[in-house]
């Protein structure tokens, strides 16, 4: 599996392998709106929610996907307990 979400209150990571034709942009909308429908429809009806104006996107290499996939998927925890690698957050938040 390449792929990765991981979340806390004010900020998801995501780990997205997808085609080199495809815009990061359109993803970028897609993932917001699909996520915005469940949020509003499904776990939160009337209550307000709303995805910042802004975005960051970068590539990773091959040997760096098993390391930030997993910083991702255990993101609560490192902010949890205090091991976050500020590197990380930095560039991903």
């Amino acid at each position: 599996m390449r792929s990765a979400r991981g979340g806390i209150d004010d900020h998801v990571h995501v780990l997205l392998r997808f085609p080199t034709t495809a815009k990061v942009c359109e993803v970028v909308q897609h993932a917001k709106g699909a996520s915005s429908h469940l949020v509003t429809q499904e776990l939160d009806p009337g209550g307000f929610f709303k995805w910042q104006g802004y975005y960051g996107a970068f590539t990773v290499s091959k040997k760096q996907v098993a390391p930030v996939r997993d910083y991702i998927l255990r993101q609560e925890e490192h902010h949890l307990g205090g091991t976050v690698i500020q590197t990380l957050e930095r560039i991903l938040h």
